[in-house]
């Protein structure tokens, strides 16, 4: 079972989760989190892991989309912190694959805008021998 404990100020809305993190508790944290969560630039969205007993995969595949949405965790457990862990080095990892792509696209777009080819040229010309 899981208990969802939602409270918010003008600085931030807080979270706090007790019990099982797991499929069947997922879909209805999802759903209320789809209700209650708000965007703004200025509020900290923090989700209390402490109470947390047990995550599954559907649980830490929700914390991976809630953390994409600029959630922060804390939690004062060993198996929950080590959780945490594991999402910022995937999050950290996808950052990197991201930057990693965007600065190769770079590279090919300044490659290929160096090379000029004037019209009507064939790059791969053989050579004609004359008699």
């Amino acid at each position: 079972m899981l208990k969802i404990s939602f409270s918010e100020t003008p600085a931030e809305e807080r979270w706090i989760l007790h019990g099982l993190l797991t499929d069947p508790w997922v879909h209805e944290f999802r759903a209320c989190w789809q209700k209650n969560h708000r965007t703004e630039v200025r509020r900290d969205c923090i989700v209390d892991l402490n109470e947390v007993t047990f995550i599954d995969k559907c649980g830490e595949q929700l914390l991976c989309l809630l953390a994409k949405e600029g959630a922060k965790f804390t939690s004062s457990g060993t198996y929950t912190k080590h959780i945490i862990e594991h999402l910022n080095v995937r999050r950290k990892r996808n950052s990197w694959n991201l930057l990693g792509f965007l600065m190769v696209l770079v590279f090919v777009t300044v490659l290929g805008a160096g090379v000029q080819v004037p019209v009507g040229t064939t790059l791969w010309a053989t050579p004609i021998h004359q008699r």
